[in-house]
């Protein structure tokens, strides 16, 4: 049977979004094959590609033909629904130095960002807005000295922290941590971020779960959540 062509999207951890083309029969790693291609880098250990299963995001198994986490729809070509698959880290370093690829390295500091932003290490408070900090400094570069509203809060702090302070309080407290920073690189910026990310205990976390699937027969699977 011919290997008929279908589109899917990939999300990458910075949310850019990649149209590419695949075969029905491919699978994870044939996708993995295109990355490389148009991201420029070969080196993508640290990551997996993910897919919105009974609402939750499930790695794939590379080695496994995409068919088999995809809607039947997407197989015959009936889909009228985007097929989005997400880049996301899966493992987990802390000695970014070990990624030799500095736009990897980009692709992983924003995964941890994303990853920061969905925490709920409550009584770590405090530590959100040195992360913050670093993350503006990244971002952003130095500090905006005249600009009040130079960030979003949704997009350094978890909803949490937006709802319980303001966005008036974060605006008005953060910059004195983003102006210590002042003259720092960008890349120093993003080492410091996931340095200190890593206390926090539900940032580094990749969550498995045994779930019964029927292929051929029923059989008990190890299936890894984002």
């Amino acid at each position: 049977m011919k290997n008929q062509s279908r589109v899917l999207s990939v999300i990458l951890p910075n949310n850019k979004e990649l149209s590419m083309t695949v075969g029905v029969k491919d699978r994870g790693q044939d996708v993995f094959k295109q990355l490389f291609k148009l991201l420029g880098t070969s080196d993508l250990t640290l990551f997996g590609l993910s897919v919105e299963k009974d609402s939750q995001p499930l790695f794939l198994d590379l080695e496994q033909k995409l068919s088999l986490y995809l809607p039947k729809s997407w197989r015959k070509n009936t889909s009228k629904e985007k097929v989005i698959l997400s880049l996301k880290v899966q493992y987990f370093v802390e000695n970014v130095q070990l990624i030799l690829n500095s736009d990897t390295r980009q692709l992983y500091y924003a995964g941890l960002k994303g990853r920061v932003l969905r925490s709920k290490c409550f009584e770590q408070e405090g530590l959100y807005f040195q992360l913050a900090a670093y993350a503006l400094q990244a971002d952003l570069g130095d500090c905006e000295e005249h600009n009040f509203a130079y960030f979003s809060p949704q997009g350094f702090f978890p909803f949490w922290i937006v709802q319980k302070h303001g966005n008036d309080y974060i605006l008005k407290h953060t910059p004195a941590l983003h102006r210590e920073l002042k003259g720092m690189s960008s890349s120093e910026a993003a080492l410091l971020f996931i340095q200190e990310a890593f206390i926090l205990s539900d940032v580094p976390l990749t969550i498995y779960r045994l779930s019964k699937v029927i292929i051929k027969a029923s059989q008990v699977q190890i299936q890894s959540y984002v």
